[in-house]
């Protein structure tokens, strides 16, 4: 076994630096004598960005720091962290005789591409010279995830990311990134974990089947699809899902609540015994036709209509644990720890049970620590296909 050490520590406090050392001095109990080699932080925007980073600086000298804001709430293994003025959490990873870390960042000023290359070849020059890493974390603010992670591959050819974009409680960007330097509203953060002796499994999955309902994109721009099989996508929309979007359909709004058991996906290709779906949410109606999504959806590309439900929000959790401890070849009783990302999508749409995925992820690997996000974009590695940005998904890493 390796000698991977983790720790997962959070705080409700009202203060912000409070809140901190709480949750700093649970997550470095469980380390015992180990130091602290690097830091998973998430927080809620109740509290102020700059002054979360600067607590948890104050509190983890010298340590490289990784995160993002989170919606809704910490995820804990022992259920979602947030109080009247928000949650924070971190979780701790440590390590010696051939595990370490290093972290990297950059803002999009000179795209986005650009900045995910940037920040994965920062990675490189602090980590182990002539070695890739195992395990990329990646932490993005909302909109461009798929030039970022372009640009990761660009450096980093290969290696699993995982992650999830920013989030705060109602898209109206008040997000933030928790890079090693400060607080960022726009940008890419990445931690990177080598370790040969290391064990990893980690999953991305969508908590949803297919229907036998589809459509090619013929019309669209980035994230905006215009026309699908040549008629108005708001019209197609509306004869699969129905009435629940009829006012929707013909005044232009919002469509996250009324499509969230109701995404569309993308089968891509892979070693699995099924197609991996990367989902795409359906955000906003406009009068004229055309649909907003939180990802890419290129002009022949063919969408299907998926469904969910309370049941499939939470039974994924069972799935995604088998697939990393088999992935890992290891035992629920071998993990040191795990880091949860969990759509706020599917986080709304679950409402009250999201406490039941967080206990059966808690029955299925026991009392280790666990830092959870909800968050508004997920990334994850799929074989066969590579890293991928997917809506309305769930991912797990498992260490050992």
């Amino acid at each position: 076994m390796s000698d991977l050490v983790m720790g997962a520590g959070h705080s409700a406090a009202q203060d912000t630096n409070e809140a901190v050392r709480e949750a700093v001095e649970a997550a470095r109990r469980k380390l015992g004598d180990t130091a602290p080699g690097l830091a998973l932080v998430a927080a809620t925007v109740d509290h102020d960005a700059a002054r979360v980073h600067e607590a948890f600086r104050a509190a983890l000298p010298g340590v490289p720091i990784h995160g993002s804001t989170t919606s809704l709430g910490v995820l804990t293994g022992g259920g979602v962290v947030m109080g009247p003025s928000g949650g924070v959490g971190v979780l701790l990873f440590g390590g010696s005789r051939g595990t370490s870390f290093s972290v990297g960042s950059a803002g999009f000023g000179e795209g986005a591409r650009e900045a995910g290359r940037r920040a994965a070849a920062e990675i490189k020059r602090r980590g182990e010279a002539g070695k890739m890493p195992r395990l990329v974390f990646i932490a993005a603010t909302p909109g461009r995830e798929e030039e970022v992670l372009a640009g990761i591959a660009d450096e980093l050819p290969g290696v699993p990311v995982f992650g999830g974009s920013a989030a705060d409680h109602a898209i109206e960007g008040a997000w933030s990134i928790f890079t090693d330097e400060g607080a960022e509203r726009e940008g890419v953060t990445l931690a990177a974990l080598w370790g040969e002796g290391v064990k990893l499994g980690a999953a991305i999955e969508g908590p949803y089947e297919p229907t036998g309902k589809s459509a090619r994109v013929t019309a669209s721009n980035g994230r905006s699809i215009k026309t699908l099989d040549g008629r108005p996508a708001t019209e197609v929309l509306h004869g699969w899902i129905g009435d629940a979007i009829a006012d929707q359909v013909r005044e232009g709004g919002n469509l996250l609540m009324q499509t969230a058991m109701t995404p569309v996906g993308v089968a891509r290709g892979g070693n699995e015994a099924k197609p991996f779906y990367q989902l795409l949410h359906p955000a906003q109606a406009h009068p004229e036709g055309g649909v907003d999504v939180f990802a890419d959806a290129p002009e022949g590309t063919t969408l299907c209509l998926m469904s969910g439900s309370e049941d499939s929000l939470v039974d994924i959790i069972d799935r995604l644990v088998e697939r990393c401890l088999s992935n890992a070849k290891i035992e629920a009783k071998d993990a040191r720890g795990a880091f949860l990302i969990y759509c706020a999508g599917c986080a709304g749409a679950v409402g009250p049970r999201i406490d039941d995925v967080l206990a059966r992820l808690r029955s299925r690997l026991g009392d280790v620590p666990l830092l959870g996000l909800c968050t508004f974009g997920e990334q994850g590695y799929v074989p066969g296909v590579g890293n991928v940005h997917s809506n309305l998904s769930v991912s797990l890493v498992v260490a050992a």
